[in-house]
């Protein structure tokens, strides 16, 4: 894991260091610069951010655009905007077809991704949520428990 974290030093500038952070407790500490102003301050954070992309890859799905496609307007806080694409993608790499179509594991799968938790919590967010879960006589189904 690594962030960006800006202390003061003992001049009394505001240091911009990237810390690279391991689950043993390790850290490696990289230091860019010492701002003395706002404006340099602003200009090294930057150059953190763009230090810490430049190792992220990201995922091609190769999706057309949606007709219309553009930045989407925020009406309500309700995740349907968020589980349509993730269903989009499940479906493109193919998961629903590994599945053999299992409506239930691909509503575990999706709602694990939203918010990782465990399997029971998970058919929580479901119940909660603005998916409705599949009709089942008990829900979350014996298999899935």
């Amino acid at each position: 894991m690594a962030y960006v974290r800006t202390p003061k030093t003992a001049s009394g500038a505001t240091a911009v260091q990237i810390v690279h952070s391991t689950r043993r407790g390790s850290r490696d500490i990289e230091h860019l610069g010492s701002a003395h102003d706002e404006a340099e301050l602003e200009a090294l954070k930057a150059a953190a951010r763009q230090r810490l992309a430049e190792n992220h890859l990201e995922l091609d799905l190769s999706l057309e655009p949606a007709a219309g496609a553009g930045p989407l307007e925020i009406t309500a806080s309700q995740m349907a905007h968020l589980w349509d694409a993730l269903c989009r993608a499940y479906n493109v790499l193919g998961f629903d077809d590994a599945a053999g179509g299992d409506e239930v594991f691909r509503q575990l799968v999706l709602a694990r991704i939203v918010e990782p938790t465990s399997k029971q919590e998970s058919f929580r967010l479901l119940e909660d949520g603005a998916v409705t879960a599949p009709p089942h006589q008990s829900w979350p189904p014996r298999r899935y428990r």
